[in-house]
């Protein structure tokens, strides 16, 4: 991991301020705390007391920070960052660890593009998940599911392959 990647955004995460990405950002965050790690998009709540434990920050893409100042902007910030927060767990609830991977890296391809996936060390991905790293190089070496796939495989009953 590239410490030179993270200098910047670890200080201005671990300062205890509140910032957020800008929404028209096409950047994203991995930040990676003490036992687990978290996915930050455009438009969402970043510092302030959310990461101030942080250990790292991979930077996806092209960031750019702003202040939230008003309460409106405060709470839209922290609405996003929960959003992102949500999707994880939906993918982290996936009982199979190659499953959550592959639904990871899938989610992944469609927000920050299968190009600046393949640049994140796979450990990180992991920690996003709670798989291990190889889990993670199963699930990218699998061609992407196709959203029709995804919504089939979502409507069957967990454990039984028969639709609901």
């Amino acid at each position: 991991m590239d410490p030179a990647n993270s200098l910047l955004p670890l200080q201005l995460l671990t300062s205890g301020q509140l910032l957020a990405l800008a929404p028209d950002c096409q950047g994203w965050l991995l930040i990676q705390k003490p036992y687990f790690a978290e996915l930050v998009g455009p438009g969402a709540a970043v510092g302030g007391s959310f990461d101030v434990r942080c250990t790292y920050v991979y930077v996806i893409g092209k960031v750019r920070f702003q202040a939230p100042t008003t309460p409106a902007e405060r709470r839209q910030a922290y609405q996003q960052r929960i959003h992102y927060i949500e999707r994880l767990q939906e993918i982290a609830a996936e009982p199979s660890p190659l499953r959550r991977a592959c639904s990871m890296v899938h989610q992944l391809y469609e927000w920050c593009g299968m190009d600046e996936v393949n640049r994140i060390p796979s450990e990180l991905i992991a920690l996003l998940i709670g798989v291990l790293p190889s889990t993670v190089i199963k699930a990218q070496s699998k061609p992407p599911e196709s959203p029709r796939s995804i919504q089939q495989r979502q409507r069957q009953q967990p454990g039984t392959g028969q639709p609901t």
